[in-house]
């Protein structure tokens, strides 16, 4: 392989990397922003009791579900009174004429959770879950994260620029050598 073919596949590799980041990040804001509306919410998990099922770090997709539906073996999320959200697995259900209450367990903990949590607590279900997403997440709600990601995208962008430049030398450097002098009579 060629010094220009190299160039030209870092440079590639790098719009390619930079074309990913910015469709990961904007698919994570609409998701923060419109999922809500359409019944789906994204969480970052800063935890670790349900590892290995569901890794620190990790995001979850909840899905909104009727609390009627929820079952003993379903991962869901759930927003405490004192506004505390975490996920933990259904290990029982309890239906009383007043309420229906859930007992909760994180896969990596001995024992279920002290109390029962009313299902009207309950975010939703968790449908999917993607490692390492809720890092980047957890990073974006912070100024020193957010301006992080920024000079990532700068940087990586500015590396592309560079490469084209290098390339376009290259490039011309080639076509002069390639060009015999013509005198002119």
């Amino acid at each position: 392989m060629g010094i220009p073919s190299a160039i030209t596949l870092a440079r590639r590799a790098l719009g390619a990397l930079w074309i990913l980041s910015l469709a990961v990040i904007v698919l994570l804001a609409l998701a923060a922003n419109l999922g809500p509306k359409v019944g789906l919410e994204v969480f970052a998990i800063r935890g670790g009791s349900m590892a290995p099922t569901i890794p620190l770090g990790a995001a979850v997709v909840v899905v909104r579900t009727d609390p009627a539906a929820i079952k003993v073996g379903d991962t869901i999320t759930i927003r405490a009174d004192n506004g505390v959200v975490y996920t933990h697995r259904v290990v029982d259900v309890q239906v009383r004429p007043e309420n229906r209450l859930l007992r909760t367990k994180g896969d990596a903990n001995a024992h279920a959770d002290a109390a029962p949590v009313p299902a009207t607590s309950v975010v939703g279900v968790v449908r999917m879950t993607v490692p390492l997403v809720g890092y980047l997440m957890a990073m974006l709600t912070t100024p020193a994260g957010l301006l992080s990601v920024v000079a990532y995208a700068v940087a990586l962008l500015a590396a592309v620029w560079e490469l084209e430049e290098v390339e376009a030398s290259v490039q011309s450097e080639r076509r002069m050598r390639r060009t015999p002098d013509v005198a002119h009579a």
